[in-house]
């Protein structure tokens, strides 16, 4: 799904969306911002996340790869 400082990510151990909503609110990660605002986490959304990953990550590396 995404990543979590350690000790965020040891005090939300492996629950599911709803109870680790709260420590993305709490990370300082950017790329996290946009779990505070959504109620679920669905396969398409999933999806939609991976492809706005990719296109980050593509816009990133961009000059770093040639």
């Amino acid at each position: 799904m995404t990543i979590l400082d350690k000790k965020l990510n040891n005090d939300a151990k492996n629950g599911g969306f709803s109870s680790k909503k709260r420590f993305y609110a709490d990370s300082e990660l950017f790329l996290n911002a946009d779990f505070q605002s959504m109620s679920e986490w669905t396969a398409s959304m999933i999806e939609d996340r991976q492809k706005k990953m990719a296109k980050l990550a593509a816009k990133i590396w961009k000059n770093k790869v040639d």
